[in-house]
């Protein structure tokens, strides 16, 4: 496997810095961290890791990230299935729960709930919304399942989460 290491330019550690700063603040972290991400990304295209990274990616790597993107892309949805997903990537379904478990570390499934708490999440804290209404757009037909995977996934039940969070912007204003 080839590497590459260079310093940390500067065009690249601005929006490193920009965007570890955003997660301090709500509103930042809405609004300033997907820019900085994008600047991130941006900045290390324009790099020379950026053939290296190129040739470490094999094509069925770069399936399993539009099933990444499908599976984003459609989390709300409570009928999505392994079977739909792998054949939106043209490959079988064993072989992509495998490769997909493999190479993220978690099951489909698993990434499907990540991204559905991560939305309810961000709905909790910009919209100020209730939590029936932030559970019921991220996908979650239950209320309570819900509640049960956002305090497993973020230590606090989500009125209580975004409570302390807004609590905490306030004071730091």
């Amino acid at each position: 496997m080839q590497r590459f290491c260079e310093p940390l330019s500067e065009a690249l550690a601005d929006p490193l810095l920009r965007l570890v700063e955003s997660f301090g603040d709500p509103a930042d972290c809405h609004v300033l961290a997907p820019l900085c991400l994008q600047e991130i990304c941006y900045r290390i295209l324009r790099s020379n890791a950026f053939s290296v990274l190129k040739s470490a990616i094999a094509e069925e790597d770069t399936r399993l990230v539009r099933a990444m993107r499908f599976i984003e892309a459609h989390a709300h949805r409570n009928d999505l299935s392994i079977d739909q997903i792998a054949s939106q990537i043209a490959m079988s379904p064993s072989r992509f729960a495998h490769r997909f478990s493999a190479l993220l570390g978690m099951s489909p499934m698993q990434y499907r709930k990540q991204i559905r708490l991560e939305k309810a999440r961000q709905y909790l804290l910009s919209a100020q919304i209730s939590v029936a209404l932030a559970a019921e757009a991220a996908g979650y037909a239950s209320t309570s399942h819900f509640n049960r995977d956002f305090n497993s996934a973020f230590g606090l039940p989500p009125r209580r989460y975004a409570e302390t969070v807004r609590k905490l912007g306030t004071v730091r204003s």
